[in-house]
């Protein structure tokens, strides 16, 4: 049987065909080389960003900060990453203060109620004399208690139930409280404004500034409010020893206490008027002292933003 012969032409095309197929093969190989060689040294330095923050995560140690960043988008997302960073320690440098501040408040109390029971437990006859220092240190606890409390539940954030509230009403309330004896409390210059928050915080607001005026005043507080543009500024203002220019941002701080006549002899938790602070920040607002203070005394300010009619239902 005659062997069978290709046409020549059609041996060459397919000759050509499987060339150009090997060649194409050979090409994508290439480029999927290439893809693999230049992806792998593009994402060399993310690899290098994860195994520093695994590092840092590992450790626990939230002062560490990623090196070595360089200027491209990657330089930016490390930069993002240190300032969470700094933002966590931060954070977690607060809580730790506060928990150390609170257990050595509490400890305080504590002592004294301890204390009181073994002396009843000693001489049972003295009990009932002594029945009026535990209800005290036994109050004192439980203002400390349910102030932590309502920091915990703010913590800076905007109130929940957020709603239109005639302020002056709220001040208005607040000046009926009794004073201590000596002690006039006035009410002075009150424009009617209304903001948008928690009537119940904002009350508690007023009240602590209140507090800490009468518990420091030699003869009179004086409330007011008035409207100033897009603000309602509270002023509390008392003839105390008044407040150092150096300390008139630390008093805002928790647990924080002045020296001289602004003390622990005062009495107060330490936390009223960073519970001030919280909740007004909370409402989007500012605390801060009076800088032009003439004479003895404190003047403390609170400003929130006022609402417009057309937001009041």
């Amino acid at each position: 049987m005659a062997a069978l012969s290709l046409d020549p032409a059609a041996a060459q095309a397919r000759k050509t065909s499987e060339f150009t197929a090997a060649l194409a093969v050979g090409a994508l190989a290439v480029v999927a080389a290439v893809c693999w060689l230049t992806a792998g040294w593009a994402l060399r330095p993310v690899e290098r960003l994860r195994r520093e923050a695994a590092a840092i995560a590992a450790s626990g140690e939230l002062s560490g900060r990623l090196a070595g960043l360089g200027t491209d988008e990657l330089a930016r997302l490390g930069g993002t990453l240190n300032t969470m960073l700094a933002s966590l320690e931060a954070s977690v440098d607060r809580q730790r203060r506060f928990v150390a501040d609170a257990a050595h408040e509490m400890r305080t109390p504590l002592a004294g109620m301890t204390t009181t029971l073994e002396v009843a437990r000693t001489h049972p006859q003295t009990s009932q004399t002594l029945v009026g220092d535990l209800l005290a240190g036994h109050r004192r606890l439980a203002r400390l208690v349910n102030d932590l409390l309502i920091l915990a539940a703010v913590d800076g954030q905007a109130p929940q139930r957020a709603e239109p509230v005639d302020l002056a009403g709220v001040i208005t309330d607040c000046s009926r409280r009794p004073a201590p004896d000596g002690i006039t409390l006035r009410l002075g210059r009150l424009d009617r404004v209304f903001v948008l928050g928690d009537e119940t915080q904002l009350s508690r607001v007023v009240s602590n500034l209140v507090d800490n005026a009468l518990r420091y005043a030699a003869s009179a507080v004086e409330l007011s409010m008035r409207q100033d543009g897009g603000h309602a500024v509270i002023s509390v203002s008392d003839d105390g020893p008044g407040i150092p220019a150096a300390d008139r941002s630390r008093i805002w701080e928790r647990f924080a206490r002045l020296d001289d006549d602004r003390s622990r002899a005062s009495g107060g938790t330490g936390l009223g008027l960073a519970m001030v602070r919280e909740l007004t920040v909370a409402h989007a607002g500012t605390a801060s002292v009076a800088g032009t203070q003439q004479g003895p005394g404190a003047t403390l300010l609170v400003r929130l933003p006022v609402i417009t009619a057309g937001r009041i239902r």
